[in-house]
C-alpha cells in the first residue's frame, strides 16, 4: 500500500474512473479528480494491475511511439477489423 505525490516536474498519467489510483488524500487528486501514475521525462509509472496496455490503447500507443522514437501522430494504425472494434470499445 502506498501513495504517490506528484512533484513540480511531474504530471499524472491518467484520470481514475474506478478505484483509488495514486492513493488517498491530496496527492491522489488534481482539481478534485482522482489520478493514477506519473510521467516525468522518460519515466512512466502506474499502480494499474492487469492488462493495462490492452485496456488502454492510448497508453500502448504512447509507449510504442517512445520505443520507436517517433512522434505519436506518426504511428500508423493497424488496419484490422478486430483491432478497430477493440480500440473503439476501449476508448469509449
Amino acid at each position: 500500500m502506498g501513495a504517490t505525490a506528484l512533484g513540480p516536474d511531474a504530471s499524472a498519467l491518467g484520470r481514475v474512473t474506478r478505484g483509488v489510483g495514486n492513493g488517498v488524500g491530496v496527492a491522489s487528486s488534481i482539481d478534485g479528480e482522482k489520478v493514477d501514475g506519473v510521467v516525468q521525462g522518460s519515466v512512466i509509472a502506474t499502480y494499474m494491475h492487469g492488462p493495462a496496455l490492452a485496456r488502454n490503447p492510448e497508453l500502448a500507443d504512447l509507449l510504442l511511439a517512445r520505443a520507436l522514437d517517433v512522434p505519436l501522430a506518426d504511428l500508423e494504425p493497424l488496419e484490422l477489423d478486430a483491432v478497430t472494434q477493440l480500440r473503439r470499445e476501449r476508448l469509449r
